[in-house]
């Protein structure tokens, strides 16, 4: 006992000579870096109004229960539709580009349309991965209000192949069921597309289209069958695209399975075409194509600031 006594002294003795021998010593300089140097600007003060803009899990609404409504499709679109954008990263992708907005708001000049794009990348039906305390895509599309949705899904569990149909199509009709029995607009259910994914293309060192078509197809399929049994809209591109690549020409993609700028007009095209009982999708207006994307960027900021707490 005296030992181990005599021993925590010594420690005890050693650690304060350290000590008071780094205190001599004085400290280095602060590094003239940007963490260290003073902007000269007043800290931002703090508006507690700005509390009310916050949408956080705890907090955010949540739709009410509601009776579903049959989508019916070609779309018809009334003066002050809320159009939001839902799923993988086909659509989240989409919005750098706005060719199918563009499309929206050029064929409804006079329809004060409001389109939101909710998705996220690598969404799956289940697996909605967001940092803490960040609210689900249910809160978020009653945030929007959403009248209309299109949701985009089905490549990412595609690679779960032949054998993960069977869970997919459950999964699928769950989702579906459940998201068209929300009154995320506050007064009645959401009309909804649902949107397959697109082909893949063989490029230099990936063979995706000929890895990955064949499961698409498969899926693709599923979602048909879904979208009939549960009374919602379906929107196949694959087919289209698939078409397109086969066609040769240019590519469609930057690697295999994300779009270019010219595949996202070929999928605005057929994703238009599809939601509209064949219409072709107008000529697109640059301006207002470049108004789309400027939005697409402001919303962008407000819905996934860069440190959500």
């Amino acid at each position: 006992m005296h030992s181990v006594l005599r021993v925590f002294l010594l420690l005890f003795v050693v650690q304060s000579a350290f000590w008071v021998e780094a205190q001599r010593k004085p400290k280095p300089p602060k590094a003239n870096d940007s963490k260290n140097a003073q902007a000269g600007k007043k800290p931002p003060v703090k508006d507690p109004e700005l509390a009310r803009y916050a949408i956080f899990e705890k907090s955010a609404p949540r739709p009410e229960a509601t009776e579903p409504v049959r989508t019916a499709l070609p779309l018809t679109l009334a003066k002050g539709t809320r159009i939001a954008f839902i799923g993988n990263t086909l659509l989240d992708r989409a919005q750098h580009f706005g060719h199918f907005e563009t499309a929206l708001q050029q064929a409804h000049p006079q329809a004060a349309l409001t389109v939101r794009n909710l998705t996220w990348a690598a969404d799956q039906l289940g697996t909605e991965p967001r940092p803490a305390n960040f609210a689900d895509v249910e809160q978020h599309l009653t945030i929007a209000k959403a009248d209309v949705i299109f949701a985009a899904y089905g490549f990412n569990e595609s690679f779960a192949g032949e054998s993960g149909l069977p869970e997919f199509r459950q999964k699928l009709t769950t989702y579906v069921a459940g998201l068209k029995a929300k009154a995320f607009n506050g007064e009645g259910g959401p009309r909804i597309v649902l949107v397959s994914p697109i082909a893949n293309e063989n490029v230099k060192g990936v063979a995706a289209a000929d890895r990955n078509n064949k499961n698409i197809a498969a899926y693709t399929k599923v979602m048909r069958e879904v979208a009939a049994a549960q009374g919602v809209g379906f929107a196949d591109v694959f087919t289209a695209t698939e078409e397109a690549m086969a066609s040769g020409g240019s590519d469609l993609t930057i690697n295999g399975c994300h779009l270019n700028e010219a595949g996202y007009r070929v999928f605005a095209e057929a994703l238009f075409s599809k939601a509209f009982g064949g219409r072709k999708a107008p000529a697109v207006d640059e301006e207002v194509r470049a108004s789309v994307i400027e939005k697409n960027k402001q919303f962008f900021r407000r819905y996934r600031p860069v440190n959500t707490f």
